[in-house]
Formats: structure tokens, sequence, C-alpha cells
């Protein structure tokens, strides 16, 4: 139609529309000039604020200040200030949403005005009603949003960023929970007592990722349905629960889970894979025999290794050293 225009948008991780094009004058290339050259095809410019306000600067965005697609990819009412993302209208002034959530029963410890739980940074809300679920590969790639209403974080088993090998994994349940730091100090701490005292230690954490205090058994179990109990009655929902298998003789030492792990009270019902912490042994040429020629003495190297596992058995495992740096790599975005 006359007057109409294709407009293409680059935008960042977040959907924020950061640079706006268009072949004007139709000849295949698109010419950059400044904001008053009438040859211009930038029709805009944007540069936000975490929450969502636009900075001012000699940049594109007076070219078609018709064009009001922006933060989060949505459309702004120049009128009032506010976002339009269906549910309801946001104000990036005030960080805040103009209407009470819909779905305010899923975010009970949070008020239902907030904003992308005051973490704009790193979650999206594409219709203001909830979050997404990031999934990262083991390299600490974010390789997948899923709107689905959680905001939790999600280690996919997998050092591909490939789309069909990274949801291949998680169709097949492949994956873990990314640790809050406090789930990982709960983690060292469960793995120093065991391997102190030879008995089984495990714990509880919520999805805002604080953890319950650690329950301690014997050489083979331990049992953590007190600690579930006590997030539950703090207004916390479960997430997952982590338990250590002590570096013995038997399988107990391995980072798998035993058949009563697998038919435990988490089993089936929380919304990411429970945690063993336990050892993988390998053999290995003692220090010093590198450059032996013939017979090289060995010996048996034993390394912290955190296993995931739901109701079907192990979903995989991760050399623990390694697991602190992902999640950690994770957490700092």
């Amino acid at each position: 139609p006359s007057g109409s225009r294709v407009e293409y948008y680059h935008t960042d991780h977040l959907g924020n529309v950061r640079l706006g094009f268009s072949d004007l004058d139709g000849d295949g290339a698109i010419t950059v000039g400044d904001i008053y050259d009438p040859t211009n095809e930038i029709t805009q410019e944007q540069h936000y604020y975490p929450f969502g306000l636009t900075h001012t600067g000699a940049w594109f965005a007076t070219v078609a200040p018709e064009d009001q697609y922006r933060y989060n990819g949505k459309e702004l009412d120049e009128a009032t200030g506010l976002y339009d993302y269906g549910a309801r209208y946001y104000d990036p002034a005030i960080a805040r949403w103009g209407q009470i959530d819909p779905l305010a029963d899923q975010y009970a410890p949070y008020s239902p005005y907030n904003y992308v739980l005051g973490n704009p940074v790193r979650f999206v809300d594409p219709d203001g009603m909830h979050v997404e679920t990031d999934y990262y590969n083991q390299k600490g790639r974010l390789v997948k949003q899923v709107d689905d209403g959680s905001d939790q974080k999600v280690l996919v088993l997998t050092n591909s960023k490939n789309a069909d090998k990274v949801d291949a994994a998680i169709e097949a349940g492949k994956t873990g929970p990314v640790a809050s730091s406090e789930a990982l100090a709960k983690m060292n701490e469960a793995y120093e007592h065991s391997e102190a005292a030879g008995t089984e230690a495990g714990f509880a954490v919520a999805t805002n990722g604080e953890v319950s205090s650690m329950a301690y058994g014997d050489e083979n179990s331990v049992d953590v349905v007190s600690k579930r109990s006590e997030l539950v009655e703090s207004g916390m929902t479960v997430a997952y629960d982590v338990h250590t298998h002590p570096n013995g003789e038997n399988d107990y030492g391995a980072p798998t889970p035993s058949e009563p792990d697998k038919s435990g009270i988490a089993s089936g019902t929380d919304p990411q894979n429970s945690v063993v912490l336990g050892y993988t042994a390998r053999e290995v040429v003692k220090p010093g025999q590198e450059n032996v020629i013939g017979q090289k003495q060995t010996e048996i190297k034993v390394t912290r290794t955190i296993g995931f596992y739901n109701t079907a058995g192990s979903t995989g495992t991760m050399d623990f050293k390694r697991y602190q740096t992902v999640v950690n790599r994770i957490n700092e975005n």
C-alpha cells in the first residue's frame, strides 16, 4: 500500500529494539547518515536504562517517531508513557505494572506489581503475566528460553548450542539445576561432612534459591523430608533436594541414585531434577611416572562428581569442580 514500508529490527538479548532500518528507496542497500540527512534509512536507535526508560542523545530515534515498538519489543503509548504487554500496562518510570499480576498466586513471595522479579537484566515478561525459564549448556551459555511461567535456571547436560541437540537433551531429561550461591556453599558443606564422618547428609532447595538446614543420616541413607517441610512451612516451594553418597567401597559412593532415591518424596513433583553428590574413581599414572619407559606405576584418583536424577534414574553427571565454575559463570549474568 502507498505510504507503507517494511522495517527490520535489531534487538538485544532481552528483545529490546536497539536499531530499526528500512530500505526506503528500494535500492537494496541501507543508507546511513545523520539524523538530518533525508537519505538516511536508519529509522530508530534506542538505548535503555535497565527498567526501560530510554537514554537521550544524538541517536536516530527522531527519524521515524511514529515507530513505537521499543523496550522488550513492546509498543509504547506516548500519551501515557506506558508499554502495552497484552495482559497489562508497564510504567518504566517507576518500574511497576499498572495492574496486579493475573498469575500473582504463582509468585506469592513477590509484589503483584513487580516487574520481572526485580531483575530486568536477566528476565523478560512476554505478556505481562510471567517470566521465562532459561536453559544453559555445560559451557554456561544461554541456549534456550521457554515461556512457561517459571523463572528457573536449568543446566542442560550438553556442550552444544545447536537448537536440535539442546532440545533433544531436554526431551531426554538430561538436565540439572543451576544452584544458587547459597545452595552451592551448602553442597560443599555436605561433601565436607560426608568425607569427615563417612555418613550421608542432605538438604532441600527452594525455587528462589534459599536452602534448608542440613539433615544428617547414616552410611547408606538420609531423610530430607523434614527439610523439605521446613521450606514449605516458610512459604516457599521446593525446587529439588540434594544428598551425598559417601566415598565408600559400595555403590553408595557413586554419583547415581539408589532405588530408594528414585522413589523418594521428591520424585515426579519437583520442577527440577534432584541431586546426588558422589564420586568418580579412575586409574591415573602416578606423578613423576609420565616419562617412564615401560610399565608405569598407577594410582586410583577419586574426584567429586555431581549427579542428577529423576524417577527413571540418572540423567547425567558432571565433575563437581567444573559444575561450580559453570554455575558461578551463569549466576554472574
